[in-house]
């Protein structure tokens, strides 16, 4: 069995699912695909036939690229099984199981094309006026520091300024010695 991570909603194409030969430990060179041979079940329901057949690709290769409509990709789990109806069968029964992301009825809620970070700093931005929350730190530190900050790469220093933008509130100093990546904070 084969797992795949699909989008919720979402079209979608698998590429380079293979077959294999009946009887055989080989994959099917160019198998052929047929109505009735490829069917689908969303959440354990009944199986149906795929909307899309699928199709060897490149034409002549032992690779099948399968085509998924949005509406196939609207459930948390999907069964695409492959049975050959016809006798003697040319290839084993196969199935795909793909689980969805990205939408509060899939599988895994997170949307996985949403940059995280950029989530992340978006809510603690939203959060930014709730007392104690970790987005007010953050902003009464951005707005503590807001063009007040000066590190000279010379000396390895970096001061922060006051608000009257003259006074020195806090020093940095990088430390010399084995650990260069050590900071010490001095109050001045």
């Amino acid at each position: 069995m084969t797992r795949f991570l699909l989008k919720y909603n979402a079209a979608a194409t698998i590429r380079g699912v293979v077959l294999k030969t009946a009887g055989a430990e080989d994959f099917q060179p160019n198998p052929t695909l047929a109505a009735g041979d490829v069917k689908i079940s969303k959440d354990g329901g009944a199986l149906n036939n795929i909307a899309s057949l699928p199709v060897v690709t490149p034409a002549g290769s032992r690779l099948v690229r399968v085509s998924l409509s949005a509406t196939e990709l609207q459930a948390q789990r999907i069964a695409v099984l492959f049975v050959d109806q016809t006798g003697p069968k040319e290839w084993e029964d196969t199935v795909i199981v793909i689980e969805t992301y990205g939408h509060a009825s899939a599988a895994h809620a997170l949307d996985l094309d949403t940059d995280v970070a950029t989530a992340l700093l978006s809510a603690l931005r939203d959060d930014h006026q709730v007392a104690d929350s970790i987005g007010e730190a953050l902003y009464r530190i951005h707005a503590d520091t807001a063009n007040k900050l000066i590190a000279n790469a010379d000396t390895g220093e970096t001061k922060v300024y006051k608000d009257d933008g003259v006074a020195v509130s806090h020093k940095r100093q990088a430390n010399q010695g084995p650990s260069d990546n050590e900071v010490t904070l001095l109050p001045t």
